[in-house]
């Protein structure tokens, strides 16, 4: 049995659910919760990367990468996953990824 994807409306600050398969039923064991617009430029400036470059990375246009900056629409999961691994070695997970890359919530 395959999980099933459902596209739904998303905010900033909510928890989106990723299922995955366990024993043939889906399970929703991960929650990720995107980086704020403020989060992702201090993680770009520690990185000493551009919002140009870093959209170069991740193939999107170099206005929906300072969208993602500013705030007005989440970075989906596997461009962070992209950044991260390019620019410190870290394979970060769902969960966990503002520990795994000393990110403080404020």
């Amino acid at each position: 049995m395959e999980a099933t994807w459902q596209l739904a409306p998303f905010e900033m600050g909510q928890t989106q659910k990723f299922p995955v398969m366990s024993g043939g039923k889906p399970k929703y064991a991960w929650h990720y919760t995107p980086p704020t617009g403020e989060e992702l430029t201090r993680l770009l400036k520690r990185w000493k990367i551009s919002k140009a470059a870093a959209a170069r990375m991740v193939d999107v246009s170099g206005r929906t990468m300072s969208r993602y900056a500013a705030g007005d629409e989440m970075i989906p999961f596997a461009f962070l996953y992209v950044l991260a691994a390019e620019h410190t070695g870290t394979l970060i997970t769902l969960g966990g990824w503002r520990e795994e890359l000393g990110i403080k919530r404020k």
